[in-house]
């Protein structure tokens, strides 16, 4: 039960960022073609860290030298961003394949291509980022992606899990094996089973001493007395604290008519 509730939690949490992610646009800050194509394929988290990459590649960074021979270039960037602690840096990029690796290990680590690397894009004039610099795990579309590919291998490996879970399917349906309930996994855990009828029931609020209104003392009532406003009673005639309703000539007047009758 605990576990089941973990996943909802984890796929309602999931639901949000979607939602979040399809519903709204970051701003762009350079407004170019590489930004635009990363604020559609990064979830916002990831992009803002691209965006800021992209920025201090086109602030912080300058090509130092560069060597080109057989496809392959060679980059020595100097980097004078606050965060570098090396302000130069290394960039093998390879132009047919779309591929590049730096020294700074950041794609490596984050799987989001670091400013260094985005110096060696920018020299190609890519309106995209290449589809080997940028990982499934980060998009927008990472939840509905296949966990196998097309490849050949893929599907053979994906046949043999499914032959794994009708083995275990069948071995389960021989043994009897029956799948715990939420009510059976509670039970477990507190120790006894539940009642279908309850016998034992909360007792009623008793009015003792102690409950309800306190019981105010002579020297409380008497102050409080004196701060209300007198009234004119018409039994009475006089201004006082009560009225007609509670004036004690009246409760007099009432006992002696008793008496007399």
């Amino acid at each position: 039960m605990r576990f089941d509730c973990a996943i909802e939690i984890q796929q309602e949490k999931e639901g949000e960022y979607d939602n979040a992610n399809s519903s709204s646009m970051p701003q762009l800050m350079i407004d170019s073609e590489l930004e635009k194509h990363g604020r559609n394929v990064y979830i916002h988290k990831n992009f803002y860290i691209f965006q800021e990459e992209l920025w201090s590649c086109c602030v912080d960074c300058v090509i130092t030298k560069l060597y080109e021979d057989d496809g392959i270039r060679e980059f020595t960037i100097q980097d004078k961003g606050k965060e570098c602690y090396k302000s130069t840096r290394e960039v093998i990029y390879y132009t047919s394949a779309y591929e590049a690796k730096c020294s700074c290990k950041m794609f490596q680590l984050e799987g989001i291509p670091c400013r260094h690397i985005l110096v060696a894009l920018r020299g190609d004039f890519l309106k995209e980022i290449p589809r080997s610099l940028f990982l499934n795990r980060w998009t927008k579309t990472a939840s509905r992606q296949p966990i196998f590919n097309d490849r050949e291998s893929n599907k053979e490996d994906l046949k043999i899990v499914i032959e794994m879970c009708n083995d275990m399917k069948k071995k389960m349906a021989v043994s009897g094996a029956k799948a715990i309930s939420k009510t059976k996994d509670l039970e477990s855990f507190v120790g006894c089973s539940h009642l279908d009828e309850i016998e034992i029931h909360p007792s009623n609020p008793s009015n003792a001493k102690g409950s309800g209104k306190r019981i105010k003392g002579g020297k409380e009532v008497a102050m409080e007395q004196q701060q209300k406003l007198q009234r004119h009673c018409s039994v009475c005639g006089q201004c006082a604290y009560h009225d007609a309703r509670n004036c004690s000539v009246k409760e007099k007047k009432s006992s002696i008519q008793e008496d007399i009758f």
